[in-house]
């Protein structure tokens, strides 16, 4: 079978403007939280949120390992402003590349997060994915 070369542009938006939509969560996510914005902004990290979402999962999800690892390496459980946090970041990347709220949450098979928002690709969005 010939290798083909498949891309998908991600939209990852900047530590501004989720400060900007979650004012709560803006000073963590400049300062302590930083590392942690930036694992899961990344084209890799909203991937595999969308595998996820497609196979009928909560987009966290996607990420929630890679999230618990790199809390737990720091020295840190993640408690529920973590798991807030990691949702509203999830959601941000989810909504900027095309996906709605269902407005369900569905449990997530992970020892470190219990429910997470499910998301469906917006019909209305004129990009193909």
């Amino acid at each position: 079978m010939p290798l083909r070369n498949y891309s998908l542009s991600v939209q990852c938006p900047t530590v501004e403007k989720f400060a900007k939509r979650y004012p709560q969560y803006g000073p963590f996510a400049k300062g302590k939280g930083r590392v942690l914005f930036e694992l899961i902004i990344s084209p890799e990290s909203f991937i595999s949120s969308k595998v996820a979402t497609d196979l009928g999962f909560s987009a966290v999800l996607g990420v929630a390992e890679a999230c618990s690892k790199s809390v737990k390496k720091s020295g840190n459980n993640i408690d529920n402003f973590t798991k807030q946090f990691i949702g509203a970041v999830v959601c941000l990347i989810m909504e900027n590349n095309g996906y709605q709220k269902t407005g369900k949450k569905k449990s997530i098979p992970h020892p470190d997060f219990s429910r997470g928002e499910v998301y469906i690709l917006n019909n209305n969005n004129n990009d193909t994915y």
